[in-house]
């Protein structure tokens, strides 16, 4: 049996999604084309010199990096049951930055900048209901509980299903879709029959909306979702609460929303603004001799 195809076997054994089994054996396949030699000859060292060379020569980002890592990581250990290949090969120290957000208003004026109303619908879904970009894309008709006003993610990040809110204009506006388009199955389906909307598609989407809008803050679809986050934390959401719509594993994670808001910031009082009116200037400076 080909490494391929039992690491195929392992990943569906232990429940990876689709996504996460396609991109395991793509990046370990770059890997034995790279290594010139059989896998089961390959030793640490290799591994080193192949992620410096991604790293130095390719100019790899760091959560790329860590993404192969993972792979040849599950490979060797399960696969190949070698774990002395991948020992002490460091993962990569991330740098945690605040995400780039949007008001209300901005997300508004961006969405109306996208072309095709199938492409705005979607992503109109993205933020009025914190989706990630992949559950946008796989949303099915059947997914949509109009009575109970939700919407069911099935096909969520780490296979877990969970509810999220259908505001009343999301609503309206896939009703609308729908009369237009007719889907049968999923919400937003691709050129071939039985397939969805790609996620390179709605990125297209966003990032030439972003430009016709003229918006210079650096943006994914994603930041749709860190838009919805922070507002409802604006708006006074409990984190807990904010936590279950978006599917979060630990609450540490959405901790990251109380950073990005900043309503609560600005009733924040500065100690020189609590000075009397009549000492807002500052004590006099001394006399200079």
């Amino acid at each position: 049996m080909k490494y391929s195809e039992k690491m195929l076997q392992d990943m569906a054994l232990r429940n990876y999604c689709r996504r996460t089994i396609n991109s395991y054996v793509y990046l370990t396949g770059r890997f034995f084309a790279w290594l010139g030699k059989p896998p089961a000859q390959a030793t640490r060292e290799d591994v080193r010199r192949y992620l410096l060379y991604l790293v130095n020569d390719e100019g790899m980002s760091k959560s790329t990096y860590g993404t192969v890592r993972a792979a040849l990581k599950f490979f060797f250990e399960v696969t190949l049951g070698k774990p002395c290949v991948i020992e002490r090969i460091l993962a990569p120290k991330r740098r945690y930055r605040l995400p780039d957000v949007l008001s209300l208003e901005e997300a508004l004026e961006l969405l109306k900048h996208v072309e095709t109303y199938r492409n705005r619908v979607a992503l109109t879904v993205m933020y009025g209901s914190g989706l990630r970009i992949g559950e946008t894309c796989s949303l099915r008709v059947d997914d949509i509980d109009s009575s109970r006003m939700l919407i069911h993610i099935r096909e969520a990040k780490g296979r877990k299903e969970r509810f999220v809110i259908l505001p009343k204009t999301v609503l309206a506006l896939l009703r609308e879709y729908w009369k237009m388009a007719k889907p049968e199955s999923y919400f937003f389906p691709g050129k071939v029959k039985g397939t969805h909307i790609t996620a390179p598609a709605i990125r297209k989407a966003f990032h030439n909306a972003c430009k016709r809008a003229g918006v210079t803050k650096e943006l994914t679809p994603h930041s749709l979702r860190h838009s919805f986050a922070t507002y409802l934390v604006d708006t006074g959401t409990d984190l807990d609460v904010v936590q279950a719509l978006l599917g979060h594993e630990s609450i540490r994670t959405t901790g990251i929303y109380t950073r990005t808001s900043t309503r609560r910031l600005k009733d924040v009082v500065s100690p020189l603004d609590a000075l009397p009116n009549d000492t807002t200037d500052g004590p006099a400076p001394a006399p200079v001799h």
